[in-house]
């Protein structure tokens, strides 16, 4: 069988696990991304087309024209008030979108014929997207009687919303992110996977993890930082262990010769800050420490995939977010974060309590995010026993493959398989 994914880009390192998984099981799995990934994840086929959102400040203009032409940005919104199909765009968005269209088609005609696309037996539209903003691949696909289906990351429907003139061809929509449950009742939830048997999550932790740190200054903005040793500049992940259990760092010591042997690193990742809640808790652990605690806040932030993985291995307790603002519950960060068995806080609201019943994170808020970092600080047999029920979670609900049986069960309902 032959399997199509299409993407603006690689957004979530995924794609690549799933051309691997489904290529284990006889089929051919191909996806074609229409630029670059920022985070350094794989391509498989990458056009690398022009007028996308692949510059900085490609990104800010883009930015600024939604404050001038919608009056705000999308992240300003309240999850629960972003209706799943978005006003129609000013016309001068309206514009570029038809201009772009008309300047790539015969860049994008070329790659459809050479890469013989329409050869696909399911089409993957990831994002609910595809290379015309009219969809007009998709009213072809359509027209051949292709069955398609969209995935949604989060910010693409939060923020762009469902593209009518794609959508009205799909056959199944699924999503990672339980907030867009809510936006549109016809979504079904697929887990997000990850690929256990990667180094990063099988061997020991790399012997220069403890070289990186992060000065504790709440205030130092987007510098909050991080210092690299040469040694670390290599995109080659940390390590752990075959069981998940994390090494032991006692007798370990920074770059500027302090002993760390006492304390324990707390990392946080985050794309967007306020989408996580990430000066409040940069604040929360620089505060602990400030009154003696022996922790040091780890901020993992404009790195390329891999220099993330690798910093986030040398942690001992991580934070995904407390502030429910960009997604509810977990992401792809918190995932990794257990499968390289560090104990992992994030905010289980009561709708992610009720949907996902049997999960090993540790519920925290703004409020409460203080007391649970103490207890795991101060009960390191309560972490230990976290950390081993967070990479068993893993295992069974996110790998790879138990993922790729609960996606062929709705291809199989749809009869598509």
């Amino acid at each position: 069988m032959n399997i199509l994914c299409i993407a603006p880009y690689h957004v979530s390192g995924t794609l690549s696990l799933w051309k691997r998984e489904f290529a284990s099981r006889g089929h051919r799995f191909r996806y074609v991304t229409m630029f670059r990934s920022p985070f350094g994840f794989e391509e498989d086929i990458c056009l690398d087309l022009p007028l996308q959102p692949k510059s900085e400040a490609f990104i800010k203009a883009r930015t600024l024209a939604y404050k001038v032409l919608r009056g705000h940005e999308p992240d300003d919104m309240p999850i629960s008030t972003r209706p799943p199909v978005q006003p129609s765009p000013h016309p001068a968005m309206q514009a570029f979108f038809e201009m772009r269209d008309i300047l790539l088609a015969p860049r994008i005609q070329s790659a459809l014929e050479q890469l013989n696309l329409d050869d696909a037996d399911i089409i993957w539209l990831d994002q609910g997207a595809e290379f015309f903003r009219d969809g007009r691949t998709v009213r072809r696909w359509a027209e051949l009687g292709k069955p398609m289906m969209a995935f949604y990351h989060g910010s693409d429907m939060r923020n762009r919303g469902i593209l009518p003139q794609i959508d009205k061809h799909l056959n199944l929509r699924l999503t990672s992110e339980v907030d867009l449950l809510y936006l549109d009742d016809r979504l079904e939830y697929l887990f997000l996977p990850i690929d256990l048997s990667d180094d990063v999550y099988s061997d020991e932790v790399d012997q220069h993890a403890h070289d990186i740190y992060v000065v504790d200054d709440p205030k130092a903005g987007d510098t909050l930082g991080t210092k690299f040793p040469p040694e670390l500049m290599s995109d080659e992940p940390s390590r752990l262990d075959k069981q998940g259990t994390r090494r032991t760092r006692a007798g370990q010591t920074s770059s500027n010769g302090t002993s760390q042997e006492k304390l324990i690193r707390i990392g946080h990742a985050a794309r967007v800050r306020s989408n996580k809640g990430s000066n409040t808790i940069i604040e929360v652990v620089t505060d602990m420490r400030l009154r003696g605690m022996p922790v040091e806040m780890v901020m993992i932030e404009n790195l390329s995939h891999a220099k993330a993985l690798q910093l986030k291995a040398s942690c001992d307790i991580f934070i995904d977010q407390i502030a429910d603002s960009g997604g509810w519950g977990y992401g792809m960060s918190g995932v990794e974060a257990l499968a390289m068995g560090l104990p992992t806080i994030t905010r289980m609201g009561s709708e992610m309590q009720e949907f996902v019943t049997d999960h090993p994170f540790i519920d925290a808020t703004s409020s409460t995010l203080e007391h649970e970092l103490t207890r795991l600080i101060e009960d390191p047999v309560y972490r230990e026993t976290v950390s081993r029920d967070g990479r068993e979670w893993v295992e069974r609900t996110h790998s790879i493959h138990a993922v790729a049986n609960q996606l062929c069960d709705y291809w199989k309902r749809e009869g598509w398989m």
